[in-house]
């Protein structure tokens, strides 16, 4: 054979065996990218449970109602089986795994227990009280780990299918020696029956399984919603380009928008019913903030008042990005109207409204007859926790999933420098509802 022939196989077996190597490392990578990726979709699901957890934990603690502290409790007891859940199904180690799992084990048969004593009509003695906030610290110190340990991953400091998993056994092992080692009492599971609860949604989650209500008038057409589009925004278009009609729950017409003297572009959503703005956004997201919150909100206002909207209260806000967001509920009669919703995004460099969402307005807005409370504001004040500290009282119509509302006494205020609102039934005086508040530097949110 000659040298040349000698060469040229040399070289296509070289070729084939980097091909191969290559495809190899390439597969490998594949599959490292797939693993890591279901590591994470669990770890993010861990999270998530132990969020729950420790909120309803929390609202268990000010508690008064025995169907509330069932509801909470019942909840304590699924989440923390889920927890076990996802847990095992990360790379962390048999120790760690062993340690957090019994935590979250004897949390849940806790739960199960205490639901349980309050099915049969029994109040929680001042040890299982003191059980109760020991699990609640506990939770909320597992809950503390995990956040810094997805801080870490999502800086891409902490993979799970890499060395690097050491790092997040270390953390978690951490939180394990000092979980363990709470004192809390541990129940036999099977001599619990499961409570069979109907339970509430948030008060958002309404509006996707109601049919409108406030949409009045007669169907417009493609055309007259252009018309509408531009009585509404006024001059500030350039030109308009319509799509197609879009079939829903509320049908409507969509119009995406070329503004003038500007850059940025938008979409508006017109109803075929009444012709209604149901929304309206303007994609543009500010470089910095000029102007404080409350600034922003005073201009919220102002529009909603503007377009047509009156007697709207405030009920919650956050900040992301340097645009104010602002929900506003309607208020009948003093009465909060909780499902006749509207938010209202403000940019914080120069105010401008960059954004406008009714349809949970639309949806639910009519006239109501609003009944006459049962029972006073002081005898709803005598059925709070005495661990809450109120700072605000009113009266508040909040739906529930049966496409009802309940006239409540809406109450504020702190328990151990945490927020909450509760909602005290108008007619039976027991508690409905029970509201965890979410405070950043500028927001303020619901759980």
């Amino acid at each position: 054979m000659s040298k040349n022939v000698i060469i040229g196989v040399l070289v296509v077996a070289l070729a084939v065996a980097g091909f191969i190597g290559f495809q190899q490392n390439e597969d490998k990578t594949v599959y490292r990218t797939q693993l890591e990726n279901t590591y994470q979709y669990n770890f993010q699901a861990l999270l998530t449970t132990v969020k729950n957890i420790e909120t309803n934990m929390s609202k268990a603690m000010i508690s008064s109602s025995d169907s509330m502290s069932i509801e909470l409790l019942s909840d304590v007891w699924r989440q923390s089986d889920l927890a076990q859940n996802y847990l095992s199904r990360l790379p962390l180690g048999h120790r760690v795994l062993k340690d957090t799992e019994t935590f979250l084990n004897k949390l849940s048969n806790f739960s199960y227990a205490m639901a349980k004593i309050n099915m049969n009509g029994k109040k929680l003695n001042d040890d299982q009280q003191a059980d109760l906030e020991r699990l609640k610290n506990s939770s909320t110190y597992l809950l503390q780990q995990l956040n810094t340990m997805n801080e870490q991953i999502q800086q891409g400091e902490v993979k799970f299918s890499s060395d690097d998993i050491n790092q997040a056994r270390e953390q978690l092992d951490e939180a394990s020696d000092n979980l363990v080692t709470k004192g809390f009492t541990a129940v036999d599971k099977e001599m619990v029956d499961y409570p069979k609860l109907i339970y509430d949604g948030p008060f958002s989650d309404h509006i996707e399984d109601i049919k409108p209500k406030g949409l009045k008038g007669d169907k417009v057409t493609k055309e007259d919603g252009e018309e509408k589009v531009k009585e509404f925004m006024g001059d500030e278009i350039e030109s308009i380009e319509s799509s197609e009609k879009s079939e829903g729950v509320i049908t409507t017409f969509m119009y995406n928008l070329n503004l003038k003297d500007k850059e940025e572009n938008g979409y508006i959503e017109i109803s075929e019913n009444g012709g209604n703005v149901l929304k309206f956004m303007k994609n543009r997201l500010p470089d910095e903030q000029k102007i404080s919150m409350e600034e922003a909100q005073k201009k919220a206002d102002d529009y909603l008042k503007e377009i047509g909207y009156v007697d709207m209260v405030n009920t919650y806000h956050e900040k992301y990005s340097n645009t104010g967001v602002f929900n506003y509920a309607y208020s009948q009669d003093d009465v909060v109207v909780y499902a006749d919703l509207i938010k209202i995004q403000i940019a914080l460099d120069d105010g401008e409204v960059l954004g406008l969402e009714a349809q949970g307005f639309h949806m639910a807005h009519h006239n109501r007859k609003i009944e006459e409370a049962e029972i006073t504001l002081e005898d709803a004040k005598e059925n709070l926790s005495t661990r809450l500290e109120v700072t605000s009282e009113r009266l508040a119509l909040i739906p529930t999933e049966f496409e009802t509302e309940v006239l409540c006494y809406e109450f504020k205020g702190t328990y151990k420098n945490e927020m909450y609102i509760i909602y005290v039934n108008a007619k039976t005086g027991k508690e409905q509802q029970i509201l965890k508040i979410i405070e950043g530097d500028e927001s303020v949110l619901t759980l």
